[in-house]
């Protein structure tokens, strides 16, 4: 007896796998009723599930067409689609793949052991697209994650762990697919360039870029304008040990107009100009003092040094004043230019003229001004007046007049001021 048994499972082993087609032996469902046969596909070995009525639910197969085994499940609807599927050999690459599926024969999840020149590779989207993709590697590169935005199907983040000198790099893309922002270990074609790298872009073209070191620099940021020029730079460093940091600033076309130097102390500009909300309402160098008598100063008082109150000014008193020190700047809408340092008090000081164009207050009830007199302080507070004693001015000018005022009359008038 025991010599048939094995005979007759000796029999059963040679059919199932050398027979090329076997009919699929009669499934019974729950009921115990006979299903209709299932046939099986052209392969050496198949296991096949049926529902009642015939339907096949499920196959294993020991070689399939590529040379591995294969188990399929489906769902059992009246597409039948395959939703598990498990290859042993997938395309002949010698390598696993897992598909996990939808009744819509879309791939949700797939997990592959190989990919061409990319290594493991997982796939995972939602009903249309592909939103992760997850590779062991990407060439010579390292391995790579990429993110897509489901509704447009194109990568919005990407991670590679092998980038630029060997560096990660995390990349945002816009909704176009263009990169504009990346994050780098470091940058491969500056090699000067140490340390991390950010760059910010806009149509695919660089704008901003952070840079952690930069030869004997240390951190850099540069900012380019819409025509693609320089115009806005950040140095830590000067390319010298033990430097300061650097600020420059360039015009639309590049280049630098306005260079700051930490390392000096110097601000080296093309031209000094006002900032104000109109052209050409900006004149003169003024610096801010304190006032001995806040309350009664105004813009265009000439003042002078209070001998009683050391680094205040106050408001001028007499004629041929040698402590003359210039004129409160904003009067008749010209401001400043430039001011220079602050005082003691905030709120109560004003900038004083100390050089430039401004509007002042001027007395001409004794002597009439014309356009390149002489002024000096007088006895009417905070008025200029005409030099009509050069003996007593030495010392005392504040200015020459740029604009006339007949004789009787007090008012503003444009001064050039010029201490002498």
């Amino acid at each position: 007896m025991r010599r048939q048994w094995r005979w007759v499972w000796t029999w059963v082993a040679f059919a199932v796998t050398t027979t090329p087609v076997l009919p699929a032996a009669p499934i019974a469902d729950r009921g115990g009723s006979q299903a209709a046969t299932c046939r099986s596909l052209r392969r050496f070995a198949k296991v096949t599930v049926c529902k009642p009525g015939g339907v096949e639910t499920g196959f294993f197969t020991g070689d399939d067409d590529n040379g591995g085994a294969r188990l399929t499940l489906k769902n059992g609807t009246k597409d039948n689609n395959e939703t598990i599927v498990l290859d042993g050999n997938h395309l002949g690459d010698a390598a696993g793949l897992m598909r996990l599926g939808t009744s819509t024969l879309n791939d949700s999840i797939v997990l592959d052991a190989f990919s061409i020149d990319r290594g493991a590779f997982i796939n995972i989207k939602n009903s249309s697209t592909g939103t992760i993709n997850m590779f062991g590697g990407v060439g010579d590169d390292g391995a790579r994650v990429s993110l897509g935005n489901g509704q447009i199907n194109r990568e919005t983040i990407s991670l590679d762990a092998r980038a630029e000198r060997d560096s990660g790099m995390i990349t945002l893309h816009d909704g176009f697919g263009n990169p504009t922002l990346q994050l780098m270990g470091a940058r491969n074609d500056q090699p000067e360039q140490n340390g991390g790298f950010l760059r910010i872009t806009k149509d695919g073209t660089a704008r901003i870029d952070m840079l952690a070191d930069v030869v004997e620099n240390g951190p850099y940021i540069s900012m380019l304008n819409s025509a693609l020029n320089g115009t806005v730079s950040l140095a830590a460093g000067q390319g010298v040990p033990g430097a300061g940091g650097r600020i420059t600033l360039g015009p639309f076309g590049g280049g630098s107009s306005i260079v700051l130097n930490g390392a000096t102390g110097n601000i080296c500009a093309n031209e000094f100009k006002g900032i104000h909300s109109a052209p050409g309402n900006c004149a003169d160098l003024a610096e801010h003092f304190d006032h001995s008598d806040p309350a009664v100063v105004r813009p265009g008082m000439v003042m002078v040094i209070d001998a009683a109150n050391a680094g205040h000014l106050t408001v001028s008193m007499r004629a041929y004043d040698t402590k003359v020190a210039g004129i409160v700047s904003g009067a008749g809408g010209l401001q400043a230019g430039m001011v220079l340092g602050g005082s003691d008090s905030e709120g109560d000081d004003l900038p004083v003229a100390l050089t430039g164009r401004v509007y002042c207050y001027v007395d001409a009830t004794e002597e009439p001004i014309e356009v390149g007199d002489l002024l000096t302080t007088s006895n009417t507070p905070g008025h200029a007046m005409k030099v009509t004693d050069f003996a007593r001015s030495q010392g005392c000018v504040l200015g020459k007049a740029m604009q006339p005022i007949e004789k009787g009359k007090k008012g503003l008038i444009l001064v050039l001021v010029a201490l002498q």
